[in-house]
């Protein structure tokens, strides 16, 4: 339960007998059982919203009265975002927010409301913005860019890692488009990298960084523009200073800390 004292309330309701009607039951006929709850609460609305198992059904009957075109859930943030008509957003925040924030204090989880209209266009926006990597980097048609970021291809390493099979299935593309692609990835990541490893020798990067294991020229690159070029630098660092200078890092907590041991270990620390 969701609660705004004597304003309003979001109640879930279950019933594990399939023949049994849970919001009916705690309605009433004609609504005399809530109506018997609501004179008891000086008219405090009362909200019965179905209980399902489903996060996506169950937002979905908690944001009511709002319609909703689609649920964006993000499980790693827990929070989710719906999209509903551009002309139900108000109703759908509510009133200073209200019923929005009960919504969210029933199912847990943090939810934001966009408009239809609003989604389309930052999609298509992102799209634009993601399409623009595989423009500048592989020489392609901005169609091409943004077919790939639709099928979830985010930069060049993605598309070097796919299999020709799975470029091809990309809606208009077919193998030999596919093989091509695969081809200026990698020819791009290996001119990439050789520019970096030309920036490191000219800022004077020690060789044994580059040998350390799990770091990418990428990520020496970024803690040299820091001032950490040797090994004694990384080895004085901790996990969450790496993770401030290198924010990007595509390295777990267990690898950065394998490659701040092994930099100890090598300046005779440990």
């Amino acid at each position: 339960m969701a609660r705004d004292a004597g304003s309003r309330s979001k109640v879930a309701v279950y019933s594990s007998d399939k023949n049994v009607d849970p919001v009916g039951a705690c309605i009433g006929a004609r609504g005399v059982r809530i109506q018997n709850i609501v004179a008891e609460l000086n008219g405090e609305k009362i909200d019965v919203i179905p209980y399902s198992p489903d996060l996506a059904k169950f937002v979905v009957s908690a944001i009511a009265p709002a319609e909703v075109v689609k649920v964006i859930i993000d499980e790693d943030i827990e929070k989710i975002e719906l999209v509903v008509p551009e002309s139900q957003v108000s109703l759908a925040i509510g009133r200073y927010g209200q019923n929005i924030r009960l919504a969210s204090e029933l199912v847990g989880w943090s939810i934001d409301v966009i408009g239809d209209e609003t989604e389309s266009t930052r999609k298509a926006k992102e799209l634009s913005s993601g399409a623009k990597v595989f423009v500048e980097d592989l020489d392609v048609e901005e169609i091409i860019g943004q077919l790939l970021v639709s099928e979830g291809f985010s930069s060049i390493e993605d598309l070097d890692r796919a299999e020709v099979g799975d470029i091809a299935a990309v809606d208009g593309f077919n193998e030999e488009i596919a093989r091509e692609l695969k081809t200026r990835a990698a020819e791009c990541l290996a001119r990439k990298r050789k520019e970096a490893i030309e920036m490191l020798e000219s800022m004077s990067v020690s060789e044994e960084v580059m040998q350390l294991p799990f770091l990418q020229v990428e990520d020496i690159v970024k803690l040299s523009e820091n001032g950490v070029r040797s090994v004694e630098d990384i080895a004085s660092l901790c996990t969450d200073e790496f993770y401030d200078i290198v924010p990007k890092a595509k390295l777990s907590k267990e690898q950065v800390d394998s490659v701040i041991l092994e930099s100890r270990k090598r300046v005779g620390w440990v």
